[in-house]
């Protein structure tokens, strides 16, 4: 183990708050309002103890890190705790960065719950998508569930988390967030009963855990967030009865059988003009602006999908010895262009293969073959002749692709297209078959 990541040191320890926030380096540095190329010298142990302290306090108070823990960040730093570093303050500025802690101390001891991932500090846009489901929110009464749907990457989580953080005071009785694709029914029922002050572990069965909960949730008003939903199975034991309790739903599948009749928004890709405010709330306006033309161009090669362009922008500022001309030519060269959207545990290659998994052998096999139309419009009698099955066989497994967001509707309106990067997913699965 290196010097600089042993127990006790504060790149160490900067990594651990880190992974318990939930926050990358490039995220965190927005929050803090520090430098990126700080940041990431603290994290990758280039710089192993920060010049001044302020920048330390930042940093805990970004991460909303307890005072014990942020106290523990500052010793391994090498400074002492938060009460003397407070009195060293020299300005009203530098002692406004210590309020945090006082609010915290004065805080109640027993709080509504508040279950939510962290917010994104990079998030741009989508206003008129914010607007529409806070009106849906802040009804009175919710006869039915609210959806965000769309395709892996397209930011339906991040919009979900920034109504929930906008929102909170709105819902006295708490935020309850849970994941159906990978945490069991049996547990999230766990996680919402204990959430609200009942222990129901002895109900050992779906149907009657999930009773349980409707019942303790039937007068409460709260927010719950029911995050990329596979299908109806997993959402029926997890919906509330219909009242004060708002239910929003981020899902790849269109039109969920347990809620015909819920109100559903489709999430799009960013416009040109939303790709670039994000490279620019990460790599800088100024950069943006310099090379306009080359950001555009790489905006366009990733299909504006915002987890795409985010993952590029963060490796342009986190790894040494990119431009974006050289970075936009790699991708360009590289053959698998998901191959080189990953960082710091985020994978477009992931996001898309959970979709994909999510298909029979013979659709995967189909969805392959749309690869052989580079990218173009294609119709259901094109796609059977491609994939040598029947006509209605083809329309069928297209339904059912367009229901998972995998492909999208073409022009004219009965054909159908794949997005770049999902282009590049289906050329990669056709060489496997």
């Amino acid at each position: 183990m290196d010097d600089f990541s042993a127990a006790g040191s504060f790149t160490h320890v900067m990594r651990e708050c880190l992974m318990r926030s939930g926050y990358n380096a490039c995220q965190v540095a927005r929050l803090a309002g520090l430098p990126r190329r700080t940041v990431a010298n603290w994290h990758d142990g280039v710089v192993t103890k920060p010049r001044n302290w302020l920048d330390v306090v930042k940093l805990a108070r970004a991460l909303r890190l307890p005072r014990n823990e942020a106290n523990k960040l500052l010793a391994a730093a090498g400074y002492p705790p938060l009460a003397q570093l407070q009195q060293q303050a020299k300005n009203e500025a530098e002692r406004g960065l210590f309020a945090f802690w006082a609010e915290a101390k004065a805080a109640p001891e027993k709080r509504s719950p508040f279950q939510v991932i962290p917010d994104l500090p990079t998030f741009v846009g989508r206003e008129e998508i914010l607007q529409t489901v806070q009106t849906w929110l802040l009804a009175g009464q919710h006869t039915t569930p609210y959806v965000l749907e769309g395709t892996a990457g397209v930011g339906k989580t991040v919009l979900a988390a920034k109504l929930a953080y906008r929102l909170r005071d709105q819902f006295p009785d708490g935020v309850l967030w849970a994941r159906p694709d990978s945490t069991n029914t049996l547990m999230i029922l766990h996680q919402f009963a204990e959430a609200v002050g009942r222990d129901v572990t002895r109900y050992e069965d779906v149907h009657s855990r999930s009773a349980i909960v409707r019942e303790l949730l039937a007068d409460k008003r709260a927010l719950i967030v029911l995050d990329n939903v596979p299908g109806s199975e997993q959402l029926e034991p997890l919906l509330p009865p219909s009242g004060s309790c708002a239910v929003l739903i981020t899902s790849r599948r269109r039109q969920l059988a347990a809620i015909p009749d819920a109100h559903r928004l489709h999430v799009t890709e960013f416009a040109e003009a939303e790709s670039l405010a994000l490279f620019s709330n990460i790599l800088g306006e100024a950069s943006v602006v310099h090379e306009r033309a080359v950001f555009v161009e790489l905006a366009e090669l990733l299909g504006h999908l915002p987890l795409a362009i985010d993952i590029a922008a963060s490796r342009l500022a986190y790894e040494p010895g990119w431009t974006v001309t050289e970075f936009l030519t790699h991708l360009k060269q590289e053959k698998s262009l998901l191959n080189t959207l990953i960082h710091e545990g985020r994978s477009l290659q992931a996001a898309f293969e959970s979709s994909f998994n999510l298909l029979s052998a013979e659709q995967q096999r189909f969805f392959a073959t749309m690869s052989t139309f580079g990218g173009a419009d294609f119709s259901a009698e094109a796609a059977a002749a491609s994939a040598n099955i029947p006509v209605n066989e083809a329309t069928a497994y297209l339904q059912e692709l367009f229901c998972l967001s995998l492909v999208r509707r073409g022009r004219p309106y009965h054909h159908y297209r794949l997005i770049p990067a999902m282009q590049t997913l289906a050329e990669e699965k056709l060489q496997q078959f």
